[in-house]
């Protein structure tokens, strides 16, 4: 389940709390090798036999199919019958790592859930995973895309001079459409901090060394 399964989104210490405790309301299953009607339906028993799905407890399943090497018509059918039972019981069934030439297939048998009109799939777990953090955050009530840079601040550092002071010595810059700001590899002159696609990135400094970014919270 996510309990033991995370995103490498950096959150809030509030978010990281709330996925700890309600993590166990998804679950990741990896696959691997060839899949056909034997080892997917092995997946659908698991899922069938699931207690939780049919309690309303689960909110997506998640298949990576990194490993995969290829599938069999009879997998794409089990697949469709996984998806069934997954909304009909409020539950989102999606795909990260699939092979290639695959998702075509998973699209025209139905046997993905759609957001939007487009199939959840997600080229890496990572991707998938994170997607699925937001729903559970979402459903909470905790909305990490109001938050202000000042607030995610807060925080982490529990001390409200320590923010003044950095935020006071922010200058915001709001550029266009394809300007650049920075270009990885080049050397810093000084620490960043950008709110871009609903997340706040920090760009570390450190004197006659390179860009760093990590990300401290996404949505």
């Amino acid at each position: 389940s996510l309990s033991g399964y995370r995103s490498s989104v950096e959150r809030s210490p509030r978010s990281n709390q709330l996925l700890d405790e309600h993590g166990a309301t998804a679950l990741v299953y990896s696959l691997r090798g060839f899949l056909f009607f034997g080892t997917a339906n092995a997946i659908l028993d698991l899922i069938r036999d699931e207690s939780g799905i049919k309690g309303g407890n689960y909110k997506a399943i998640l298949l990576d199919l990194k490993r995969v090497t290829g599938m069999d018509i009879s997998a794409l059918k089990t697949f469709l019958q996984i998806r069934r039972i997954c909304e009909a019981n409020g539950v989102q069934l999606l795909y990260s790592g699939i092979p290639r030439g695959t998702e075509q297939r998973i699209v025209m048998m139905g046997a993905v859930s759609m957001e939007k009109g487009k199939p959840l799939f997600f080229k890496e777990s990572d991707y998938a995973v994170e997607y699925i953090e937001n729903v559970i955050l979402h459903d909470l009530g905790e909305n990490e895309q109001t938050k202000s840079v000042a607030s995610y601040l807060q925080e982490l550092l529990h001390d409200q001079d320590k923010v003044r002071i950095l935020m006071s010595a922010m200058d915001r810059v709001d550029c266009g459409v394809g300007q650049t700001l920075f270009q990885q590899g080049r050397v810093a002159g000084h620490a960043k901090c950008f709110h871009a696609h609903q997340a706040i990135h920090f760009i570390g400094y450190t004197p006659g060394k390179t860009i760093r970014q990590f990300l401290l919270a996404g949505i």
